[in-house]
């Protein structure tokens, strides 16, 4: 399955756990996303309601996400493309990404 970054999924987990988004929005760089060999890719929750904090970012109708949800996600599991964020959204996210890896 081809994945672009910017791209939100529904993910089918193995264990439904309380507060655990089963959206998720792909992070990982395209080399990564177009090697389908590769079982995993990286990508962050998307909640429905704002996570707080100062790297939390809005994704419009898709709901929020924050930089400190980044986890590697099992391609296998991902089951329907739900949306694309727009550009400028995903600077947003770049940005918050970024502020993460330097804390």
């Amino acid at each position: 399955m081809s994945l672009l970054r910017g791209e939100v999924w529904h993910y089918a987990s193995v264990l439904n756990r309380p507060g655990l988004s089963a959206k998720r929005l792909i992070v990982s760089a395209p080399a990564i996303n177009r090697a389908e060999q590769l079982p995993v890719v990286l990508a962050l929750h998307v909640y429905d309601t704002d996570p707080g904090g100062l790297l939390a970012v809005a994704l419009g109708d898709q709901g929020w996400t924050t930089a400190m949800s980044i986890e590697p996600t099992m391609r296998s599991r991902l089951t329907e493309r739900l949306a694309v964020i727009d550009s400028d959204t995903m600077d947003l996210v770049n940005a918050a990404m970024r502020t993460a890896q330097d804390l």
